[in-house]
């Protein structure tokens, strides 16, 4: 097997060997029609261990039988803990699985974490080798034959993973258990409905006006945009929430520091042009210190949101588009790019009317109010009647307060139900 070096080395026929009999006792499967990765290749495997988890590995596969069982993937992978590392370390990472979209439909997808056991033998110079086999519901396939998956690392301390081509394989009539072997999948997102799902789906297409450095489209002057456009959805489930995550670079001129954040308007477009929602994205720029100067790149990612209004949106596509100067009179240049922003949605049990309420904090409307505007929320806070003992008290006596560590609101009119004057209640 292979060691991970900061460069390609040089093929070893012992090594070469070895490969061939680690891995070429693979169950027969269905193997990816196409792989795409962005990964640093060496010597056949593309390795995931960038600190800004950029880097991905991707596989298409066709004709997949159907079927009534969950569908199982044999996953083998490359493992270790840092440049020309160490043996015997696990691989983990978040899978994307699901629908690729195909015509005027988009793509659906689910995730969850993996990890693979190390299963080099105790001979393997290099010790590498992590492999298992991961179930997923057949749902993932919407009907179709079509699956997708995706996999990158979680958090910047995870070890390094590498994959290839053959990495995955969807195994014939689900695979049998193979004992030490099983990878383990945990669902990435917790707190949703129950039985709810979380879906993750990347931009089916991205266009930008700005000016294009290293990969990023920047918006620094009058009429410059990023552009993102989702195809519809065809999920049978109610949708239940929607909202758009972005995580664009920002900085504050030419050659910029670091540190710096931003707010940009936001408009919700159809596909004819018009615009059915709007509002502002606050971006967080979380890095100190905060400098004015050239930094090189560093300290320029931020973080922001935006929710669908309505979450039905996604049912028959749009287009979210952002465009300089920022709304907050900065004049800070913001970039972007197709992978920097990615739709999430909560689709409900199949078979419900997708009733249930998404939950809210005090902090997610204050820091944008228009997205809420006409909608019905679970509102999750402290709840405080005018004699009550939260610091910033109503201003009469018919007014109540809701609030967090995150801030407050204050309501004009009744009570809500069973909340006396002296009460606090969540």
């Amino acid at each position: 097997m292979q060691r991970e070096r900061k460069s390609p080395i040089r093929a070893v026929p012992g090594l070469l060997l070895m490969i061939l009999i680690c891995l070429g006792g693979n169950a027969a499967g269905i193997h990816a029609t196409e792989f795409h990765s962005n990964g640093d290749l060496i010597q056949g495997w593309y390795w995931l261990r960038d600190r800004g988890l950029e880097q991905y590995a991707e596989w298409t596969f066709t004709n997949v039988p159907s079927g009534t069982g969950d569908i199982v993937i044999e996953i083998t992978a490359l493992a270790t803990d840092r440049v020309n590392g160490g043996r015997g370390f696990s691989a983990r990472f978040r899978l994307l699985y699901g629908f690729p979209g195909a015509g005027p439909m988009g793509g659906v997808f689910e995730t969850v974490e993996v990890t693979l056991p190390n299963v080099s033998l105790p001979d393997d110079p290099v010790g590498y080798t992590c492999k298992g086999r991961v179930s997923i519901p057949r749902s993932a396939l919407h009907g179709g034959s079509q699956l997708f998956l995706r996999v990158e690392r979680i958090s910047p301390t995870d070890n390094h993973v590498a994959f290839n081509k053959g990495s995955m394989v969807v195994l014939m009539g689900g695979g049998q258990r193979t004992e030490g072997q099983e990878g383990t999948a945990h669902p990435s997102e917790r707190g949703v409905a129950a039985q709810a799902k979380l879906l993750a789906v990347p931009a089916d297409d991205f266009r930008s006006n700005g000016d294009p450095i290293l990969g990023i489209y920047w918006c620094r002057r009058q009429g410059h945009f990023l552009e993102w456009t989702w195809k519809p959805i065809s999920d049978p489930r109610a949708i239940v929430e929607a909202a758009v995550n972005l995580e664009l670079l920002v900085t504050d001129k030419v050659n910029g520091g670091s540190g710096w954040g931003t707010t940009v308007e936001v408009s919700i477009l159809d596909f004819a042009g018009t615009q059915v929602a709007s509002g502002e994205v606050q971006l967080t720029n979380p890095f100190r210190p905060r400098f004015p100067d050239d930094t090189h790149g560093i300290g320029y990612k931020t973080y922001g949101v935006f929710v669908l209004p309505n979450p039905n949106l996604v049912r028959t596509g749009f287009r979210l588009r952002m465009a300089w100067p920022p709304s907050d009179g900065s004049g800070f240049h913001f970039g972007g790019a197709k992978g920097r922003a990615l739709l999430a949605l909560v689709a409900a049990p199949q078979g419900t009317s997708g009733a249930t309420m998404p939950s809210v904090h005090v902090q997610d409307i204050l820091s944008n109010p228009r997205a809420y505007l006409n909608r019905r929320v679970k509102l999750v806070g402290k709840f405080y009647g005018w004699q009550g003992a939260f610091s910033c008290s109503p201003i009469t006596k018919s007014d109540w307060s809701v609030g967090d560590a995150g801030g407050y609101i204050d309501a004009t009119g009744p009570f809500p139900e069973g909340l006396s004057p002296w009460d606090e209640a969540s």
